[in-house]
């Protein structure tokens, strides 16, 4: 007789069980571009901003901050409000003051008070060149009194868009005026 292993079934049975090793399989996106044996690696993680700091402070959210505003916006809108002092009554002519103090004043602190003061003060003149000279072309075509009636309306809403311009930060420029100074 030959000495062949017995079969299976008639293998003496373990008394201890064998704890079995899980079988790991690493399961890898398909990639027609790639070709039969080469390894696929996985993408880095994307970047994320680290957490912040822990802070002592309450654990409620605070409310975000307002950019600081610097004294230049004040004073380049003071430049254009000011010029309403005549109540948008261009022949009173004193509109062009307060803008002029200014100017004289800042214009060697900052460029953008400068530049808000100079637009202002331009304008009011232009302002009271329009005034003076709607007076004589009332007795002439009678366009005066257009011009004497849509001034005030005109002035107000420019100073007002100039000053909402110079509370953003931003340059305004007077539209159809002459530059005198």
């Amino acid at each position: 007789m030959t000495d062949a292993p017995p079969p299976a079934a008639e293998q003496p049975a373990d008394s201890t069980p064998r704890p079995e090793k899980p079988l790991e399989v690493k399961a890898e996106p398909f990639d027609a571009k790639r070709e039969a044996g080469q390894r696929v690696y996985d993408a880095p993680p994307p970047k994320t901003a680290p957490p912040p700091p822990p802070s002592s402070g309450p654990t409620h959210a605070t409310p975000p901050r307002e950019p600081e505003r610097s004294s230049s916006t004040g004073w380049s809108v003071f430049a254009h409000l000011a010029t309403l002092v005549d109540f948008c009554l261009p022949w009173m002519l004193i509109a062009w003051v307060p803008p002029l103090v200014i100017w004289l004043l800042k214009k060697d602190e900052n460029p953008e008070i400068e530049y808000h003061a100079r637009e202002a003060l331009n304008f009011q003149l232009n302002v009271i060149f329009w005034a003076l000279a709607a007076f004589p072309l009332i007795c002439a075509l009678g366009l005066g009194l257009l011009i004497i009636a849509v001034l005030p309306f005109v002035k107000l809403v420019m100073v007002l868009i100039a000053s909402i311009r110079a509370a953003d930060g931003q340059r305004f420029r007077y539209p159809f005026i002459l530059r005198l100074v």
